[in-house]
């Protein structure tokens, strides 16, 4: 059995296709800081909550940008 780690939320558009419900920006680096975002060596770290909300301490983090 396999365990989403992340399920998107989708809506039905007018044409009946699926759309995602949620949308993650991409900072640039001059506001990160102000998205929620943490810059360590190049790369945009923020975390994310459950739609509850009721968590001290985010329960996943996104990663954004690449380290060679």
């Amino acid at each position: 059995m396999t365990t989403a780690l992340y399920e998107i939320e989708t809506s039905e558009g007018d044409d009946g296709s699926r759309h995602p419900v949620e949308q993650l920006g991409t900072p640039c680096a001059d506001d990160a800081a102000d998205s929620g975002f943490v810059t360590h060596h190049g790369l945009y770290v923020t975390g994310i909550d459950d739609p509850t909300e009721d968590h001290l301490y985010p329960v996943a983090f996104i990663v954004l940008g690449h380290q060679l």
